[in-house]
């Protein structure tokens, strides 16, 4: 018995084709999908290529951002701001039996394949510093204690995780603890489609991650032929610069453009002004990472 673990796909079909024709041959009986399929330039061609598969999914961060714009059409951030671009040009392009299939999807899943041990499977772990708060995302090492205790409170022995981008294989206490990395958009400074293969042991799963090349430049042809860049104006840009680069742009320009927000005097914004973000896009420095990594390569 051999699954296939995916994750963080955002769209990004060309790195989705190279991974499912490398396990062709290799005899997988289901696919796991761990959320963050859809977004970037192919959101519905990802949907449908995976729904056509034996596939178990749930939803990540992506998923819930559409159903947000899904169910709040008068949230007039989430319509007008540039910040959420690159989101609402995925959701126009997604029909309804898409947008009502993302909607089903569960933030968590237990996965039963006969004979063997149950998967617990989840987007991403909050690291919860009161009953309502879910401020931080909880990964086994950056609190490895409270990341014990939340495995010791799982009746499954898998945990697969997601969302930071990051692969990551280990037995802790006695669980596997597995996060695939994405096929879409890595983040640990290695550019290709990261995913894992698990199989049964005669008692036990063990899991293998893998990385493979794919021709990037479909993906960067795509961003530009369907629109997406220029629609998604400078979020897109932040999310094409990650996956040339294999680093976290995105998120470092997030960060950059809310410090920016908080010296011109906003605070606790959800939504990041646009004059503030296109300050920041202008004051950002675009050419840093990709000069580190031709250096690096």
């Amino acid at each position: 018995m051999k699954v296939a673990v995916l994750a963080d796909i955002h769209g990004n079909l060309p790195a989705l084709n190279a991974v499912l024709t490398e396990i062709e041959d290799e005899n997988i009986n289901q696919i796991l999908v761990a959320g963050d399929i859809s977004g970037g330039p192919y959101p519905l061609e990802v949907i449908k290529r995976l729904r056509a598969l034996n596939t178990h999914f749930i939803r990540g961060n992506f998923e819930d951002y559409l159903i947000n714009i899904y169910s709040n059409p008068t949230n007039s951030g989430w319509y007008t701001s540039k910040q959420w671009s690159p989101t609402r040009w995925a959701y126009e392009r997604l029909d309804n039996d898409s947008l009502k299939f993302i909607k089903s999807l569960p933030e968590e899943k237990i996965v039963t394949i006969p004979d063997t041990d149950d998967i617990y499977m989840i987007h991403r772990l909050f690291q919860k510093m009161s009953p309502i708060d879910t401020s931080g995302i909880l990964h086994p090492y950056n609190d490895k204690d409270m990341f014990d205790s939340h495995l010791k409170s799982l009746n499954q022995s898998i945990l697969i995780f997601a969302h930071n981008h990051v692969s990551f294989n280990q037995k802790i206490n006695g669980y596997l603890v597995l996060n695939p990395g994405s096929v879409g958009n890595p983040l640990n400074g290695k550019i290709g489609a990261h995913y894992a293969v698990m199989e049964w042991k005669k008692d036990h799963w063990e899991a293998q991650l893998r990385s493979i090349d794919y021709n990037i430049e479909l993906i960067n042809k795509a961003y530009i032929r369907s629109g997406f860049l220029k629609e998604g104006g400078i979020m897109a840009r932040a999310m094409l610069q990650s996956i040339n680069t294999g680093r976290a742009i995105q998120f470092l320009f997030l960060t950059f453009a809310n410090q920016l927000a908080f010296e011109k005097g906003y605070k606790n914004i959800d939504v990041i002004p646009d004059e503030i973000l296109e300050l920041a896009a202008k004051k950002w420095d675009w050419s840093k990472f990709m000069k580190k990594t031709l250096k690096n390569q």
